[in-house]
């Protein structure tokens, strides 16, 4: 009997040692970073930041350029999503999966600067 258990102990060996080098399986988070309101109204592509973090996965920071488009890979999971304005959003990866996310920020709209010289 251990003629037959010492095949399959090799075996074993063999692929786990094949496993250890692959990558883990990942998800696809793309999206872009927007500002809404303000002068001229509308939606604008911004630069900026966008975190995402996940209980038992490391936090990942992007940086997003003036284009306001981002996309990265994450680990499978459920994340919140934030960027420079104060709300989060809720984003599940899923392996072998895209996933697209605006984030949107609300700027509020001032008072147009006077034209006179009275301040």
């Amino acid at each position: 009997m251990n003629l037959l258990r010492a095949p399959a102990a090799v075996l074993a060996v063999l692929l786990l040692a094949g496993c250890a080098g692959q990558k883990p399986v990942t998800g696809r988070v793309t999206g872009r970073l927007l500002s809404q309101g303000g002068r001229p109204p509308g939606q604008r592509p911004m630069p900026g930041t966008v975190v995402f973090a996940a209980t038992g996965h490391p936090r990942v920071t992007v940086r997003v350029p003036n284009s306001g488009i981002f996309s990265v890979q994450l680990l499978p999971g459920r994340y919140h999503v934030s960027g420079p304005c104060p709300q989060s959003l809720p984003v599940t990866v899923i392996a072998h999966d895209t996933t697209h996310v605006n984030i949107i920020c609300t700027v509020a709209v001032g008072r147009p600067p006077r034209s006179d010289n009275r301040g």
